[in-house]
């Protein structure tokens, strides 16, 4: 199951969880609340995982992720020549 709720523009939530119906138990649980900064995203998030034997680790999550690659180019006419002064 996996959901996201957009609070407004700047600011949402997510949740992952992981169930396996074969033995009814939850591998892993996600929940994170996201931040728009314009050019990146923002996420902060704490994950719990089964580990079997009734072991569970918990981790906190700090996600920045870039939304868009700046527009570039190379030149059209690129001489190696001329950048090595033959």
């Amino acid at each position: 199951f996996a959901g996201y709720l957009r609070f407004n523009e700047n600011w949402g939530f997510s949740i992952y969880e992981d169930y396996e119906m074969a033995t009814g138990i939850i591998n892993e649980q996600d929940y994170a609340i996201h931040r728009d900064l314009s050019s990146w995203t923002a996420s902060l998030g704490i994950q719990a995982r089964n580990n079997g034997g009734g072991k569970t680790s918990v981790g906190l999550i700090l996600t920045f992720t870039l939304k868009d690659l700046p527009r570039f180019g190379l030149p059209a006419d690129l001489n190696v020549g001329q950048v090595f002064g033959e």
